[in-house]
């Protein structure tokens, strides 16, 4: 487990209900690149037997970047096959230079379905993660801000949908 994994679940599980776990997945692609919430609800509602496929989300991690001196985890949507009980990525990944490790938090999705916040937010796939040198930043979007999280800021499910639009404008104004 990389450790980047590690520090993840660390950070999160106390901030969450359910387990935080990495799991093997078979990245098969095949659908449009950095559209992973739609290609998953899509090819989970195409199937033939439309029962077959849930949707699970999480985190997609990285490996260390010497360069750049860390780690990115890249919040991220994929499918578990019931029936066979095993995880697939039909989203292809276009940098396929490097691996990743799947780590589920399935409170992610939880999270950003609830009606009030879904109205709310731009994208159900939330801030990702960049974890350099034992911190964590928020990497926002659309603009790919790194944000430092302070180390007593809890991982909640909600900082990962949080608005930063307003202080990036003020930040480029």
């Amino acid at each position: 487990m990389r450790r980047a994994v590690r520090e993840i679940i660390r950070a999160r599980q106390p901030h969450s209900t359910d387990l935080l776990q990495q799991v093997k997945v078979e990245q098969v692609g095949g659908w449009r690149a950095r559209d992973c919430f739609n290609n998953s609800v899509d090819f989970a509602t195409e199937n033939v037997d439309r029962h077959r496929y849930k949707i699970v989300s999480g985190w997609i991690v990285g490996e260390f970047d010497p360069v750049a001196n860390g780690t990115a985890a890249i919040q991220h949507y994929w499918n578990y096959n019931v029936k066979e009980d095993r995880y697939i990525d039909v989203t292809t990944i276009t940098n396929n230079e490097q691996t990743y490790h799947y780590l589920i938090d399935t409170e992610l999705m939880a999270y950003s379905q609830q009606p009030h916040i879904y109205d709310a937010i731009d994208d159900c796939v939330g801030h990702s993660l960049w974890f350099s040198d034992g911190s964590f930043s928020l990497v926002t979007k659309p603009f790919l801000t790194h944000i430092p999280i302070s180390k007593t800021t809890p991982l909640s499910a909600d900082l990962f949908y949080a608005s930063f639009f307003e202080q990036r404008r003020k930040e480029v104004a």
